[in-house]
């Protein structure tokens, strides 16, 4: 079995931090982003895997980390001189792949089993996650000549569905992808004209985007939670399997203090022992 790790990015939105490090080995806990993500896929693997960690920004990087951090998994990383797009990621593993393949975007973390997203003859299978808003939600009632808010609801979970990161594919997926293009702007938008794409939908499992440095925090505080419940208050409440909270349970020697400079900033402060 074959699995593609997106890793090309720049990370600009993570900057400072991805100026000399590149996005996938920024920590969350005591592990790096690609380190989570190798663990979840070996989690979850039924047979021998062969991970293809397709990487441009900083490859060297990656490439020491790999060459010098064992694995449970047969690992290798293909560098590009400059990111060549989703797309082109996909694109440039097709001599190293055989078969149906699964790829994740190189900033998931998740505890979502790909095994769970079958072609069923189509070309493509995503898993998708409700939404969470950026931003509050109001709802208004109207007083006279006045617009009053009768309802404010701080970021909630919303209806509708987004990406989540994580596909299984057929090879002819090799026929809608080309160099420096991206599959969320060109292959799936094609491919769902063609009712070619099989979603699945999951609700209340432990996914995180890590696009900022808020999300980046907000990852930390997460696993932090799993690993630490009773040094944490406040009302952010962690969403978590039990297959999770077990995955994270033997981190717990971790020394607590090595996530506080993240944790610090983030507006929900670890308690004092």
């Amino acid at each position: 079995m074959y699995f593609i790790i997106l890793a090309e990015g720049l990370g600009t939105r993570l900057r400072p931090y991805t100026v000399e490090k590149p996005k996938p080995l920024l920590p969350v806990g005591e592990k790096p982003i690609l380190q989570h993500q190798l663990d979840w896929i070996y989690r979850y693997a039924k047979e021998k895997v062969h991970v293809l960690v397709m990487t441009a920004y900083l490859q060297d990087q990656i490439h020491e980390y790999l060459r010098n951090t064992p694995q449970q998994l047969d690992v290798e990383d293909i560098p590009a001189n400059e990111p060549t797009g989703t797309a082109g990621a996909i694109m440039r593993a097709k001599e190293h792949v055989k078969g149906d393949f699964y790829a994740v975007n190189g900033d998931i973390l998740t505890d979502i089993n790909y095994n769970e997203l079958h072609l069923y003859g189509h070309i493509s299978a995503i898993a998708t996650v409700r939404m969470k808003s950026p931003y509050g939600i109001l709802t208004f009632t109207k007083k006279k000549n006045l617009t009053l808010v009768d309802r404010f609801q701080e970021k909630p979970v919303i209806d509708a569905w987004i990406n989540a990161g994580i596909y299984h594919f057929d090879n002819r997926i090799f026929n809608y992808v080309k160099l420096n293009t991206d599959i969320e702007s060109i292959t799936f938008p094609l491919l769902a004209e063609q009712k070619q794409i099989v979603a699945y939908k999951y609700y209340n499992r432990f996914w995180i985007s890590i696009d900022s440095e808020k999300d980046w925090k907000e990852a930390t505080l997460q696993y932090c939670k799993l690993l630490h419940p009773e040094r944490y208050t406040g009302k952010t409440e962690i969403i978590a399997s039990d297959d999770v909270k077990q995955m994270y349970s033997k981190d717990k020697e971790v020394e607590y203090d090595d996530f506080r400079k993240v944790i610090d900033s983030t507006g929900d402060k670890p308690t004092d022992e």
